[in-house]
């Protein structure tokens, strides 16, 4: 039994293809043909408007040529013809002719209305602009051209939609209509079921729907054999994903809400530490276990909030107790009705993961030498202790910047690998000094900072910096080698009221340096007063070289003196001075360590040099004895490193003309030990020239005796401190027994300075040392002041020795 075809109720008229194509087609043709005169129309239009532009740039143009004669020569009279001479222009709306200075020296405007294009051109004479012309065009005739235009071409729109709807109606009738009766004919008789012939017509579109048709009983056998294979396809699948559950490296599950595990494949078991999923379910509470509670909580509300999650770093316990780290991917199953049936996913065990992303962030934030923090990590636990510090007002903590002293000396004498190994002993040993919520850092080189938390009072701190130095000043073994060091500690206590971490660390390395500027192996807390000091460096390491040339530097001169038989003045050491124009008179322990540190002290000590030879040589001539008495002059490290300091040494006394024999040139240990091969080549340079060499500070670095005996000296010069502290100690008189001995052992005679009582020089005659230095005998002075020093030293001390005064 076949169907009837629908009938369409008599209110809806039947469709026809051969209208709608026509009006189709005349719908096509009407928006072609509307693009076509809208485009035509645009076109037009921009063209009409660029040529009046261009018009009236030509006219502005020719305006400002014609207007440059007569506003150079200001002939108002001849503007004002050019400018009516424009204004005849039926096209031109208004013309407008001003000077330099804004003036309006014509203005016409015919008063139309409507818009317009104005075009402005400068008015140049012999390149220099005198006025400007401006020229308006009216729109009027542009308009009205643009209207005929468009009547035109709206006329010939719809001559054409009239021709093309009449033309397509016909075609259609003739070449549509009657091919698709005979189709319909033909569909008749496939629905009656008579597939025995095709449809009468001349298109081979019929002729295939007719195959399609009786091919139909065919395509019912070939469905159902497609269905069975797709049902074999579909258990092989069935084993197939049976086969990635059970052996993926994922742990699959499927548990209540819970945590109930309904089902888990074999990694999942292995994960979490089972021989079996059988042998995981079948355990009493077989459940996902959690290292904090709190955490599935906040899983079930994620996932009844969201539906799923994915890739949530997660931490759970195995079977044993032991934690894991893992990377969960869950959802929540629904059943029909919208109720939770249980939750299904999969985890990935990132322990090992976890394990060296916590090693690389502890290298990004510690030290690969000594383990410590390093800066990055300091600056953070410094901002953080600040901000504890303002949320509680008896929040106290301190940052102490340790500098180990002379730590350059030990790494080029003994090496870098022995260095490393005692900055290691360092680490160690500070870190042994403080409590685990402290935090010891290494800055950077020889630098550690170390913030202390928590701090009851001042002298807690006070206490653990005590331990510091005592704990540093145990002597340090390796490879053979011992040897003791010192650290200089700055102190800043926070919080210190807005300051940042970088600026307490500031502070901290303000009070460090004013410690290292007092002597090694000392303290200071910061004060305000600091940065002004340190500020002042800054002004003077500014101001030293117009010191030099504008003459605010002096020298003063201090006696060394010998006692053997008779007191006589044995040398004068120049000694640099500053008088400031703002700030009087700077001891040298203001600026000599900013030319230190600014590179500024190889040219101070050559000026000093240049100042002290040229004096003395007068000196030489003009005071009795003068002849006999040595002039030492101190060289920095800085200086002492110059490729060509032998040749400025010889230069200066070629040119101040003092005999090399007259000059004594004193060398810190540490200058000399720097480079100890090129410091024997440059004072055997000097010493076959005549220069005298002296060790100055002896006693404070690190000379090596193979060195020592090498380098030609003529004497050694004891530090005042071991002077000074042979009235504390034995242990010190008897290091200054041993740099004697020494001394007199090497062939070299002793200078001892810082002798400032009467004690001090018998000490150090019984000890047999031969000069003597210090404010016992003389402070420094002026040129003139030295030359009255020597006749009246035997008066002074006649303990030396009878009267003597140098011929």
């Amino acid at each position: 039994m076949h169907a009837q075809p629908r009938r369409r109720p008599a209110v809806f008229p039947r469709r026809s293809i051969s209208r709608d194509l026509t009006v189709s087609l005349a719908l096509g043709m009407l928006l072609a043909a509307l693009v076509l005169a809208l485009y035509i129309y645009n076109w037009q239009a921009r063209d009409s408007l660029r040529a009046l532009e261009a018009q009236a740039d030509e006219a502005a143009a020719k305006a400002a040529e014609v207007l440059s004669l007569p506003l150079w020569n200001l002939d108002i009279a001849g503007v004002r013809l050019i400018g009516q001479a424009f204004a005849q222009n039926e096209a031109v709306e208004a013309v407008r002719i001003v000077d330099t200075q804004g003036r309006v020296l014509f203005e016409q405007a015919k008063g139309h209305g409507g818009a317009t294009v104005i075009s402005s051109r400068e008015v140049r004479h012999n390149g220099l602009g005198i006025g400007r012309a401006e020229i308006s065009y009216s729109l009027g005739a542009h308009t009205r051209g643009m209207d005929a235009l468009l009547r035109g071409l709206l006329a010939g729109l719809l001559v054409t939609m009239c021709v093309v709807l009449a033309g397509t109606g016909v075609l259609l009738r003739v070449y549509l209509r009657k091919p698709l009766e005979r189709l319909v004919q033909g569909a008749r008789r496939v629905a009656r079921g008579d597939y025995r012939g095709a449809p009468e017509v001349e298109h081979a579109e019929l002729e295939e729907i007719a195959a399609h048709f009786g091919a139909m009983s065919e395509a019912v056998a070939q469905r159902e054999a497609e269905l069975h294979r797709v049902n074999l396809e579909l258990r092989h699948a069935e084993r197939k994903y049976h086969s990635i559950f059970e052996n993926a490296i994922e742990g699959v599950f499927q548990t209540t809400e819970d945590g109930l595990c309904l089902s888990a494949n074999p990694s999942l078991a292995r994960i979490l530490g089972y021989a079996s999923p059988e042998a995981m379910l079948a355990s009493p509470g077989a459940v996902l276990t959690w290292r904090d509670p709190e955490d599935r909580l906040a899983l079930l509300a994620q996932l009844r909030a969201q539906g799923r999650v994915a890739a949530l770093e997660v931490q759970m316990l195995r079977r044993d107790g032991s934690p894991l780290w893992a990377s969960l991917s869950a959802q929540l199953i629904r059943d029909a009705e919208g109720r939770v049936s249980h939750i299904e996913g999969s985890l990935v065990d990132i322990t090992l993961r976890k394990k060296m992303e916590d090693e690389l962030r502890h290298q990004a934030l510690h030290d690969p030498l000594t383990g410590l923090a390093n800066r990055v990590l300091c600056m953070d636990r410094i901002w953080r202790a600040m901000e504890r510090g303002k949320r509680r007002e008896q929040y106290l903590f301190c940052v102490l910047f340790v500098d180990l002293d002379r730590f350059k000396v030990i790494n080029d004498c003994l090496g870098h690998r022995f260095g490393d190994r005692l900055l290691m002993e360092v680490a160690r040993r500070l870190r042994e000094c403080v409590r685990d919520l402290d935090t010891v850092s290494r800055f950077g080189g020889d630098e550690f900072i170390v913030l202390l938390e928590e701090l009851e009072s001042l002298r807690t701190a006070m206490r653990v910096v005590k331990r510091i130095r005592q704990s540093l000043r145990m002597p340090f073994a390796c490879d053979g080698h011992e040897v003791r060091v010192s650290a200089s500690i700055g102190i800043a206590f926070g919080p210190g009221g807005g300051q940042g971490a970088e600026d307490l660390i500031q502070r901290a390395n303000v009070a460090m340096h004013r410690s290292k500027e007092s002597g090694r192996d000392r303290f200071k807390v910061f004060t305000p007063g600091m940065l002004d000091r340190a500020a002042l460096r800054l002004t003077l390491e500014n101001d030293m070289e117009r010191a030099m040339r504008e003459g605010e530097l002096f020298l003063e001169y201090q006696p060394i003196v010998s006692l053997n038989g008779a007191a006589r003045l044995y040398a004068l050491e120049a000694l640099v001075r500053w008088r400031h124009p703002e700030r009087g008179l700077l001891p040298p322990g203001d600026f000599i360590p900013v030319a230190e540190d600014s590179g500024q002290i190889a040219a101070l000590g050559l000026w000093v040099l240049r100042e002290a030879c040229r004096t003395f040589a007068l000196w030489r001539q003009t005071v009795p004895g003068g002849r006999e008495v040595l002039l030492s002059v101190n060289v920095s490290g800085r200086q002492f490193a110059q490729a060509d300091l032998v040749s400025r040494v010889l230069d200066v006394l070629d040119e101040t003309g003092l005999p090399p024999d007259r000059l004594k040139l004193e060398i810190t240990e540490t200058a000399i030990m720097q480079n100890a091969e090129m410091a024997i080549d440059k004072l055997s340079a000097l010493r076959a020239r005549g220069v005298r060499i002296s060790v100055d500070d002896f006693g404070t670095g690190y000379s090596s005796m193979s060195y020592l005996q090498r380098l030609p000296l003529d004497t050694l010069k004891i530090d005042l401190s071991f002077v000074r502290g042979m009235e504390e100690s034995m242990e010190n008189r008897e290091i200054v027994r041993a740099i004697i001995n020494l001394a007199h052992s090497l062939g070299l005679e002793v200078i001892a300075e810082g002798v400032e009582r009467q004690w001090h020089q018998q000490a150090l005659e019984e000890l047999r040392c031969e000069y003597f230095q210090g404010y016992y005998y003389s402070r420094p002075l002026d040129a003139e002041g030295a030359a009255g020093f020597a006749c009246g030293l035997p008066r002074r001390f006649p303990g030396g020795g009878a009267p003597s005064c140098p011929s």
